[in-house]
């Protein structure tokens, strides 16, 4: 790949929801993926959970190595900032990562760096 310049990419690992409980705002993944502060998007193929809407970036609080709650903000999920969960929607409801990672090359060789936006 000849990249210069700047790039922006969206990387996903999408996960599906076990169950999504309105009472803790958790959100039960199996063995999940995601880290405190990652990045993601909720879809549903029917409804998303009250509280949530579809397509919108949201940052994970890793409650467990099954479950994660939600926050609008990276420094939201750091201090354990959650959304309030008020419905746990319906249908097949998916968790994917929403990284957006800048790859920057100066000219047309050299080292590549990656950087993930604070």
């Amino acid at each position: 790949m000849n990249v210069e310049g700047t790039q922006v990419a969206t990387i996903g690992k999408p996960q599906t929801a076990g169950a999504v409980d309105t009472a803790s705002n958790e959100i039960s993944l199996t063995s999940h993926p995601f880290n405190t502060g990652d990045r993601v998007v909720v879809t549903s193929t029917g409804a998303v959970p009250g509280g949530l809407v579809t397509g919108t970036g949201y940052f994970v609080i890793a409650s467990t190595a099954n479950s994660i709650k939600l926050s609008t903000t990276r420094a939201g999920a750091v201090g354990n900032s959650e959304i309030d969960i008020q419905s746990a929607g319906s249908g097949t409801i998916t968790v994917a990562s929403d990284e957006i990672f800048t790859l920057t090359r100066a000219g047309s060789s050299g080292t590549v760096t990656v950087k993930r936006p604070m």
